[in-house]
């Protein structure tokens, strides 16, 4: 017999559209953020890219940067710049040990 867990640790009800809502507030509003940072952290959101750009939102909003889609764009653009080169580096190295 099937059993389900209820419990909030396992997955509550996501709602995708009010979790774009608030991240586009964010971008709209800066000041948003400040109210939603009271009660969100990025691991409430049910999506993965979702949780990635409130944490980047996050981290522009404690360097005291304007969190616009440029500064995220630019951020992001550097995260995969460096994974990137991470990623070279360690097929030249898988080559080296042929």
């Amino acid at each position: 017999m099937a059993t389900t867990d209820y419990s909030p640790a396992t997955s509550l009800p996501a709602n995708v559209e009010a979790e774009r809502s608030i991240l586009g507030a964010i971008l709209l509003d800066n000041l948003a953020y400040n109210q939603a940072a009271e009660h969100l952290r990025p691991e409430d959101f049910s999506l993965d890219s979702h949780r990635r750009i409130y944490s980047r939102m996050m981290d522009l909003a404690e360097s005291s940067r304007p969190i616009d889609m440029i500064t995220l764009i630019e951020r992001r653009s550097r995260h995969f710049s460096a994974l990137r080169k991470a990623h070279r580096a360690w097929l030249h190295g898988r080559a080296r040990n042929r």
